[in-house]
């Protein structure tokens, strides 16, 4: 039988098909682009992607075609929702979580309850980048809109809505949404009640992994898939990478490396959650039952990017420089002993810093270019490491990292990770996890496996475990003690 995970994501979206078996069947990809109809504006053509969808699930059902697909389930980005009629019209674009729509409705509702209440229903840090200030705004700038649509769903849940299962948004997405409780797994009546939105245009809560549908005949047809394929649930993509990586434990965690690194903790709802908050943390469900994560996130690659231009001429290697790869060759043994402040852009959570600067500290004339490139992947490590032993503190623990992304790929830079945090990283030989968690958790759903261990036993495959150099992890605690003390000192001058 065959499995389809699907991934929509803010420039692409990919399908992968899998075998129960463990087999991969096939994958394809098809990019796309959000629009900017005005500065600051950010939203994606919805009827366009739907199309590119339909257009991934022909090629699914052809790969397929001699272990037909019993079940599909989605993954998909946060926040940004589509506009749906009762009879599966796409009534309009979907704004993205980027866009600068909203804000005074995110505003009002940091007047109307304080930030310790309000985490203590829906633990996320109020801003406008959730559904909420973007459906606001449609209410009061787009009434026409507005009044059609039946529903506003999120990404995953509006692609099995289109399939044909009945209405329903993913606990995990709607967590997204600021307006969800999430001890009660459910809306939050309160907060309906506070912002004044109509929990009507919002449809019922579905645990991840649960059965959602079956495919519409007429999908089925024009699709060439199978007509009892089965609908299921999924959600926030950051939820199915950690499913698709083997994060599905408390303890394990997975850190995406790519443009940006995600450091995502999994572990069981604690009593007291505000100590998060205070670090600027949010809780969402994962897509297994009882189980929780939070998301750790700054600048990564792209700060090596952004080093490897500068020194070609900022051609990206077309002005002579060097490559990334050639720049990992000249990286030393030791530690550094540079301290990289990695906030050349705003930081991601917890720290959401957006007043602060990059720099390169301890530099002399004997320091080379690969002192520097490195001392920009220890920062990165010390900036997470200095995270993580905050948290841990509060109870969550940090056991083992699956690697995921591009930067997952850097064997040098899994191992300074290793060496800073002093914890085994693994290196799976899939490093993209959402789609393949997607396509686990339509197994798990339709009784393919009993139990999400049984299920990433013959798909997460460690192609190495980095274990970390002791005698260097007791150099970095030391050196990541220190970058802190800069970074305060720094900071303290700056702002």
């Amino acid at each position: 039988m065959g499995l389809l995970g699907l991934d929509i994501g803010t420039s692409g979206c990919k399908i992968l098909a899998v075998s129960a078996d463990g087999g991969v069947l096939g994958e394809k990809y098809i990019p796309h682009s959000p629009g900017h109809p005005k500065s600051g504006y950010a939203e994606l053509d919805s009827s366009l992607i739907w199309n590119n969808v339909k257009r991934l699930l022909q090629y699914a059902a052809g790969v397929t075609s001699k272990n037909p697909a019993t079940a599909l389930s989605v993954s998909s980005f946060g926040e940004a929702v589509v506009p749906v009629s009762e009879n599966r019209e796409i009534l309009g674009h979907s704004i993205l979580g980027s866009d600068v729509r909203g804000e005074e409705y995110s505003d009002s509702l940091k007047e109307q309850i304080n930030g310790e209440d309000f985490y203590e229903i829906n633990p996320n840090i109020i801003s406008l980048c959730y559904t909420y200030p973007k459906t606001a705004w449609i209410r009061d700038n787009n009434p026409g809109l507005f009044g059609k649509t039946d529903k506003f769903l999120h990404w995953a849940d509006f692609i099995n809505f289109m399939l044909g299962a009945e209405p329903y948004t993913s606990n995990s997405l709607a967590n997204r949404s600021l307006l969800f409780n999430l001890k009660k797994n459910n809306w939050s009546d309160e907060l309906f009640k506070r912002t004044g939105m109509d929990r009507d245009k919002y449809a019922g809560i579905a645990d991840g992994g649960s059965i959602v549908g079956v495919i519409s005949r007429e999908l089925a047809g024009e699709l060439g898939l199978p007509g009892d394929m089965q609908l299921v649930a999924g959600g926030h993509d950051q939820c199915l990478n950690a499913l698709g990586s083997g994060a599905i434990r408390p303890g394990s965690a997975v850190c995406g490396i790519g443009t940006f690194e995600c450091i995502t903790p999994v572990f069981s709802l604690m009593e007291d959650v505000q100590p998060l908050r205070r670090m600027g943390l949010n809780i969402e469900h994962h897509v297994l039952p009882d189980l929780y994560l939070s998301f750790i996130y700054n600048q990564a690659g792209s700060l090596l990017n952004w080093f490897q231009q500068v020194l070609s001429g900022g051609g990206g290697g077309s002005g002579g420089g060097p490559d990334i790869l050639q720049l990992e060759k000249e990286i030393p043994e030791e530690p550094t002993g540079l301290f990289t402040l990695p906030y050349f852009e705003p930081t991601g959570s917890p720290g959401f810093v957006n007043d602060m600067c990059g720099g390169i500290i301890g530099m002399k004339t004997s320091t080379t270019r690969g002192d520097m490139f490195k001392s920009i992947m220890e920062s990165v490590a010390y900036y997470f490491h200095e995270v993580i032993q905050d948290v841990s503190k509060e109870g969550i623990t940090f056991n083992e990292f699956t690697a995921t992304g591009g930067g997952g790929k850097s064997v040098p830079w899994l191992q300074i990770h290793a060496d800073v945090f002093g914890v085994p990283f693994k290196q799976p030989e899939i490093t993209e996890g959402s789609a393949l968690g997607a396509a686990l958790l339509a197994g798990l759903g339709t009784g393919v496996w009993d139990n999400a261990e049984d299920a990433v036993k013959g798909f997460v495959k460690i192609k190495q475990v980095i274990e970390p150099d002791m005698k260097k992890h007791r150099q970095y605690q030391d050196l990541s003690e220190r970058y802190r003390k800069i970074y305060q000192g720094v900071r303290s001058g700056w702002v």
